[in-house]
């Protein structure tokens, strides 16, 4: 059970990598979440994840207003969004946060709380067999193009999915 943050969902789906994933996984998000991922009503990616939330591939939990979401947002700078994952996280003792958001793989850290990047979840499927590496070097360079990573960390990825151990 990974509890996912809306940047990683949309990268996810623009990528067009979202869908299949959400068969092998189980996909949890709250409502904040939700609609921050699923509110845009003609975007793509938005399309998506309201697609696979109606078929049951992702569910909405909500999450209860406690202070510790405003507490969260204040030490960590976080939006009230990736607030919500980290006490959903706790409330239903999940496996792993999935975030591409700076604030919170930093809160994580500290809090030690395992998580995965958009770019985990596309170099596991490449050395599962699921991805063709020029599939993956390719949906790279998009996560790229609509992330905010690191050069080094792109870099890294692609020693990765090519197989490179160095």
């Amino acid at each position: 059970m990974i509890v996912f943050d809306a940047s990683t969902l949309i990268l996810l789906a623009k990528i067009e990598l979202l869908t299949p994933l959400s068969k092998d996984i189980d996909i949890i998000i709250t409502e904040i979440v939700e609609k921050e991922a699923a509110g845009k009503i003609n975007s793509l990616d938005a399309k998506i994840i309201r697609s696979l939330i109606k078929k049951g591939a992702i569910v909405v939990k909500p999450v209860k207003e406690t202070p510790i979401v405003e507490e969260l947002m204040n030490d960590f700078n976080m939006d009230k969004g990736e607030s919500s994952v980290v006490v959903l996280y706790k409330e239903i003792n999940a496996d792993l946060v999935a975030t591409d958001d700076g604030q919170l793989i930093k809160a994580a850290k500290l809090m030690e709380i395992p998580f995965v990047s958009s770019i985990t979840f596309l170099i596991r499927g490449k050395q599962k067999g699921l991805i063709d590496e020029d599939i993956a070097l390719e949906k790279l360079r998009k996560l790229e193009d609509f992330g905010w990573y690191k050069t080094r960390v792109v870099e890294d990825a692609e020693k990765r999915i090519r197989g490179d151990k160095r």
